[in-house]
């Protein structure tokens, strides 16, 4: 088995517009919303960690990865076709979920962490161009332990195992 390096994605520019986040959030205060994004800007710094991994075996409920088994239905019916797959972690950091922890108001609170919200998935966006573009893929698509009941978040602690060292590379 050959144990290929994590990369890392730093600074990733996320390009958040009071527009955007407007209609994201449904908001018609486009001064308060733009207060929110003014404050959460500074906060956040997208990173990403990925490996490039393939499938060593596909079981009836399970797949082994990089030595690695993943127990999951879906998963394994979702990655019927697929012998590479790229696990990933992605972060914006913790400064935004602080602040929004610290914060009094309800309001202030639910519009950061929906902004955090849009962030990550704007950094998960910018990881699958990098993705895409390096890769030459064509489709991609993505799960997440603890989205499904069939792939409980327990199985994150696999997916770190083959991230090691995403937790000091980017904080997570």
């Amino acid at each position: 088995m050959i144990i290929r390096k994590m990369e890392k994605l730093e600074q990733i520019s996320l390009g958040l517009d009071i527009g955007e986040v407007k209609n994201a959030l449904r908001a018609t205060d486009g001064v308060q919303i733009e207060a929110f994004l003014e404050v959460a800007k500074p906060l956040i710094s997208a990173q990403a960690v990925y490996r490039v991994c393939y499938i060593e075996e596909k079981l009836e409920e399970a797949v082994i990865i990089d030595g690695i088994r993943f127990s999951s239905r879906i998963l394994r019916r979702n990655l019927e076709k697929v012998g590479r797959v790229f696990p990933y972690v992605i972060t914006i950091g913790s400064g935004l979920e602080q602040k929004a922890d610290a914060s009094k108001d309800l309001l202030e609170k639910y519009y950061l962490d929906q902004i955090g919200n849009i962030a990550l998935s704007k950094a998960r966006k910018h990881l699958e161009d990098c993705l895409r573009s390096k890769f030459a893929l064509d489709g991609l698509s993505y799960m997440s332990p603890g989205s499904l009941a069939d792939w409980p978040i327990q199985e994150q602690q696999p997916l770190f195992s083959i991230l090691k060292g995403a937790e000091v590379s980017i904080g997570v």
